[in-house]
């Protein structure tokens, strides 16, 4: 059975992003949220999609979600979830991992 962990960073970015969302639409965020559940099942289950970021941290990928970036590494039974970011933000010259 394929696992999705997350660090607790992961649980902050979900927040912060879903407090956004719904400040414009309470139920976009609801979806969105949806959505982003969805896809880190599906990155468990294929855990070499995605593009290798190993530049930023050994063993990092990265997956696009509309305007946002989940970074992960593949684990022994699935995936670790690390962070999720504004595909705007320019995280190579920040060590936020």
């Amino acid at each position: 059975m394929t696992r999705v962990t997350r660090s607790r960073r992961v649980e902050e970015d979900l927040l912060a992003i879903a407090e956004y969302i719904a400040g414009d639409n309470p139920s976009a965020a609801a979806r969105w949220l949806d959505e982003i559940e969805r896809t880190f099942t599906v990155l468990a289950s294929y855990p070499s999609i995605g593009q290798e970021v190993g530049h930023i941290r050994p063993g990092l990928r990265r997956f696009c979600l509309g305007n946002y970036l989940i970074y992960f590494e593949p684990a022994s039974s699935g995936v670790r979830v690390v962070r999720v970011l504004h595909g705007s933000r320019q995280i190579e010259e920040r060590s936020e991992f």
